[in-house]
């Protein structure tokens, strides 16, 4: 489920938490047809949230629904106006909740992973030693370019790893399963799939291809500091290409990063790239 739909589901209960608030200024109207309305509200928000965290295509989201048990109201029957107000506690609870869990733990990591490659691209415009063993590793290849990025990307406390094809992950530089020593060490652990982009016209077809590389990873490594939401295909080129959107698969951002072992400036850039 896409994280869109979160926000629309979190608007939802917001309107239902302030509808709830301004009966409660009005007791006598908890009892009356307002009530029904309101329980009907509040079973329709609760069962769409039992649907996402059930569902084997929810991702993170589901992941964190699934610890809230959310009590189903009957469906009939005589119900007072307080298990709307109890309906509201909880639900508003569960709001601010999942807002921190969603937000707050990855968003760090995902400014950091920012940075970091912002940083990469900089420093091989500005250090001509730093150009020269990026355009080393590029004739090289894949391989050599993903190794000497993860070693990047770790100065800025990110772990990043590739997805195997049984789903597991794997580290860029040794090869091998991610050790618990580097997840309890790194600031965050991000997926990233690198790849060598010999002709700028082929950018589109490799990046589906990492996409889809990507999306073989589903094992996870049941840390708190992995960045789920976001994963990232790093397009290594000779000079810069012409950007290319995210992409949104079931709730997780395909983002595209292009890094130029030999880049343009900026103004040269923008015209040999449009």
């Amino acid at each position: 489920m896409p994280y869109e739909q979160w926000t629309a589901l979190s608007a939802r209960i917001k309107g239902f938490v302030s509808s709830v608030e301004l009966l409660t200024r009005q007791p006598n109207l908890l009892e009356g047809s307002a009530k029904d309305v309101l329980l009907e509200t509040a079973r329709q928000i609760i069962a769409t949230i039992n649907e996402i965290a059930t569902a084997a295509d929810s991702g993170q989201l589901g992941r964190i629904l699934a610890h809230f048990a959310m009590p189903p109201i009957p469906p009939n029957g005589t119900i007072m106006g307080s298990i709307v107000v109890q309906a509201a506690i909880q639900l508003n609870s569960l709001v601010s909740e999942v807002d921190f869990l969603l937000e707050n733990r990855e968003e760090p990591i995902r400014l950091a992973t920012e940075r970091a490659l912002r940083h990469l691209q900089w420093q091989i415009a500005a250090d001509r030693d730093v150009q020269t063993k990026w355009s080393n590793a590029f004739t090289e290849g894949e391989v050599a370019c993903e190794r000497l990025g993860a070693t990047h990307l770790l100065w800025h406390g990110i772990c990043s790893f590739k997805a195997k094809s049984d789903g597991a992950a794997t580290d860029l530089v040794l090869g091998e399963p991610i050790s618990s020593d580097i997840v309890h060490a790194a600031q965050g652990l991000v997926l990233t799939e690198w790849k060598k982009v010999p002709d700028a016209l082929e950018a589109p077809r490799l990046a589906e291809r990492a996409r889809h590389q990507a999306t073989s990873y589903s094992k996870g490594l049941l840390a708190t500091t992995e960045l789920r939401s976001f994963r990232y295909i790093i397009l290594v080129s000779t000079r810069q290409i012409s950007p290319i959107d995210d992409v949104v698969v079931q709730g997780v951002t395909y983002r595209h990063v292009n890094i130029a072992c030999d880049p343009y400036t900026p103004s040269r850039a923008a015209t040999a790239v449009s």
